[in-house]
C-alpha cells in the first residue's frame, strides 16, 4: 500500500465508499477530514434526530416557536400593528418597547377588537397583591408610566372554540443606569372570543410620550 498522499483526493464521499482503499484504485481512496466530518452529519437519520427537532426558526408543521409576525418602529409614533399573521394554535407575543420621554401606557387588542372583550389581572410590583379588571376594551398591560424601556413575554392558546387565555410577565426599566432596578409583575389576561383566532393585533400608547424608533412586537407560533 502506498503513502496516503500518493493517492488522489475525493470530494464527494459517499456513505459506500471505503476511507482509504487499495492504491491500485486511487482515484476514489483519499478524503479530507472535513470532507468525513460533512459526510457523517449529513447521514445521521432522522430517526435518531428526529426530522423536527428544531425549536426556533425554520418553516413547516413540526416546527416549534416559528416566526409568523413582526413589527419594528421606523419613526416614533403610539402604534405598532400586525396587521395579519398565520393562525396558530399556540402565541408567544414578545414585547420590546422604549419611551421617547414622558408617561407611556401600553395596551394590546387583537383582530381590532375594541369592545368590552377583556379581563386581565396584574400582580403589583415585585409579585405584590393583584389586581383584576374585566369588561375591559383592551388588555391594559401598563398603565401610565415614565421608562425608558419595557419587555413582555405573553403566551396562549390560540383556539378558536375557547376563550384565548395568556399569561406572562412584564418588565419596567424607569431610569437609566445601574442605580435602578427594573420592576417585575406577572400579568394574566384573556380575550373573551370563542369563535376565532388571533391572526392581528396591535400594541398602543395612550399617554404622552410615545413608542422609540426601534420599539417592536414579534409573534411566533406552533400548531
Amino acid at each position: 500500500m502506498g503513502k496516503i498522499s500518493g493517492y488522489s483526493q475525493d470530494t464527494s464521499p459517499t456513505i459506500n465508499d471505503t476511507v482509504l482503499g487499495n492504491s491500485s484504485a486511487p482515484a476514489t481512496s483519499r478524503f479530507k477530514l472535513s470532507d468525513l466530518i460533512s459526510l457523517f452529519f449529513n447521514n445521521i437519520p432522522t430517526a435518531i434526530i428526529g426530522a423536527a427537532s428544531i425549536n426556533f426558526g425554520g418553516a413547516g408543521s413540526g416546527v416549534w416557536w416559528e416566526e409568523i409576525g413582526r413589527a419594528t418602529l421606523g419613526t416614533a409614533g403610539n402604534t405598532i400593528a400586525i396587521s395579519s399573521f398565520a393562525a396558530k394554535k399556540y402565541l408567544r407575543i414578545l414585547i420590546n418597547l422604549a419611551g421617547t420621554g414622558g408617561t407611556v401606557s401600553v395596551s394590546i387588542v387583537f383582530n381590532g377588537d375594541t369592545a368590552s372583550n377583556y379581563a386581565y389581572t396584574i400582580a403589583s410590583a415585585n409579585n405584590g397583591a393583584d389586581s383584576s379588571t374585566t369588561s375591559s376594551n383592551n388588555l391594559l398591560l401598563t398603565g401610565a408610566t415614565t421608562m425608558t424601556a419595557f419587555s413582555m413575554n405573553l403566551e396562549g392558546i390560540n383556539s378558536s372554540s375557547i376563550e384565548k387565555v395568556f399569561w406572562g410577565e412584564r418588565n419596567v426599566v424607569g431610569a437609566t443606569g445601574a442605580g435602578t432596578a427594573p420592576t417585575h409583575n406577572q400579568y394574566t389576561g384573556k380575550w373573551a372570543n370563542s369563535a376565532a383566532q388571533i391572526t392581528s393585533l396591535s400594541v398602543t400608547n395612550t399617554s404622552t410620550g410615545n413608542f422609540a424608533i426601534g420599539s417592536e412586537v414579534i409573534v411566533i407560533g406552533h400548531n
